[in-house]
C-alpha cells in the first residue's frame, strides 16, 4: 500500500483518505523508511484534524473578567437541569442561559471576597444523585458529561459553588434566592451593580 503525504496546499482542510490517491505506480513500493514516516506524517494529521474539530464544536460565548463561558458550559448547566429556562426556541434558551451563567460568575466573584463555609460532602452527593435522577440511566448521565467536557468531580465542584452561592444570598438577602430564579428588587439590583463594576464581553449577539 502506497501512504501518500498531505499537500501544503490543503493545509487545514481535513480530507479522506479516498479523496487523496496517489498517483504513484503500483509497482514501485516506497523505502520501509518511507512508508514510517509516511505513516508519521498522516498520524499527526488526522490528529490535528480530530483536535481542530473537537475545538469547532465549542466556542466562547462570553467573558467575565477574564473568566470565559464556553457554550458547552450552556449546554451543561440546560441538559443537567442545574438551570431551569422557560422557553423552547433555541436561540432564546441559550441567550437565557448565558446570562443566569454571567450573573452566576459576577455573584461567585463576590462570595469568594467573604468565603462563606462550604457545603458538606454529603450535601453535595445529595444534590449530585438529584441531578442523575433526571436521565434514564447511568449511562446517559456519563454520555451527556463526556459531551460536555465535564467528569464527575467538575460537577460535584459546580454543585459545590451552587450550594455556596444560594448560602450566600441567603444570608444576604434573609430568603431562599436562586439566580434562575425570580429575583427580588434587592438581589437584581445588587447583581446590576456587581455588573457595571465589571468587564464583561458576550459574543452571542
Amino acid at each position: 500500500m502506497t501512504i501518500a503525504t498531505p499537500n501544503p496546499s490543503s493545509a487545514g482542510r481535513c480530507t479522506s483518505v479516498s479523496d487523496r490517491r496517489s498517483d504513484r505506480p503500483a509497482h514501485r513500493r516506497k523505502p520501509a523508511a518511507g512508508r514510517f514516516v509516511g505513516a508519521i506524517t498522516w498520524a499527526v494529521f488526522f490528529l490535528t484534524c480530530s483536535v481542530a474539530t473537537t475545538q469547532s464544536l465549542d466556542r466562547v460565548l462570553a467573558v467575565v473578567s477574564g473568566q470565559v463561558i464556553l457554550a458547552s458550559d450552556v449546554r451543561a448547566f440546560l441538559e443537567l437541569g442545574l438551570f431551569a429556562v422557560d422557553t423552547s426556541d433555541p436561540e432564546a434558551r441559550e441567550s437565557a442561559a448565558l446570562s443566569l451563567l454571567i450573573d452566576r460568575r459576577l455573584a461567585l466573584d463576590e462570595v469568594e471576597r467573604y468565603g462563606p463555609v462550604r457545603p458538606s460532602a454529603a450535601r453535595v452527593e445529595e444534590n449530585l444523585a438529584a441531578v442523575r435522577a433526571g436521565f434514564a440511566d447511568e449511562a446517559a448521565f456519563m454520555r451527556l458529561l463526556a459531551a460536555v467536557g465535564l467528569d464527575l468531580d467538575d460537577l460535584r465542584q459546580m454543585l459545590s459553588d451552587n450550594a455556596r452561592l444560594e448560602a450566600y444570598l441567603a444570608d444576604r438577602f434573609g430568603a431562599s434566592v436562586r439566580l434562575a430564579g425570580p429575583r427580588p428588587a434587592p438581589v437584581a439590583d445588587w447583581l446590576a451593580g456587581l455588573a457595571r463594576r465589571a468587564d464583561i464581553a458576550r459574543f452571542d449577539r
